[in-house]
């Protein structure tokens, strides 16, 4: 399901657009919270704080802009930040102090969610350049994975480098392409 169908199917009818949001993002965000509270939240402590975003995505439903980005990008966004909220309030309220040698912990787990928000944009182009045929895929591998110049890809595709720098230019148009429809949170710069 597309970002603008489930904002359009939360607008027509919240009740059900909500229960396709929390089905979609319930696990995701709540990961995000959990990887960020860390040692010092419980899961329940993840749970309200999953809920909280998906709360405040709802009140701040006319405010989302899908050119801007996706909801998944917008809900990692508030989890992260609300997380780190609920990370410093536990802290107070627990009494925990936080010395030096601690102070990495939040960064460390907001470092994991990175890497976890890295590993998935990297799937997603694994999912895009395995979509290619052949031999745009080889081309795109070779290129810019293995650092092949044109004439080499050439070579081994029994293609002229001028080819394979037409093919490689489409390629990345139809990789480009896909990424944008899906758009999964990747971002093309």
């Amino acid at each position: 399901m597309t970002d603008e169908v489930l904002l359009s199917e939360i607008e027509k009818n919240p009740s059900r657009g909500f229960d396709l949001l929390l089905t979609e993002y319930s696990a995701f965000v709540f990961r995000v919270c959990r990887a960020v509270l860390g040692s010092v939240g419980t899961k329940e402590d993840a749970q309200e704080c999953a809920s909280d975003v998906f709360v405040a995505f709802y009140r701040n439903l006319e405010s989302i802009d899908l050119n801007k980005g996706s909801i998944k990008g917008y809900l990692a966004f508030g989890a992260k930040n609300a997380a780190i909220d609920r990370y410093r309030r536990l802290t107070r309220e627990k009494g925990f102090t936080v010395s030096l040698e601690n102070a990495g912990d939040i960064f460390g787990s907001v470092t994991a969610f990175e890497s976890s928000e890295k590993k998935e944009r990297s799937r997603l182009v694994a999912e895009a350049i395995r979509s290619l045929g052949e031999p745009d895929r080889t081309i795109i591998l070779r290129k810019y994975f293995f650092g092949e110049t044109a004439k080499q890809i050439g070579e081994r595709v029994s293609l002229s480098a001028e080819a394979v720098q037409k093919r490689s230019q489409r390629a990345l148009e139809k990789l480009r392409a896909v990424l944008e429809k899906n758009k999964g949170g990747v971002l093309l710069d």
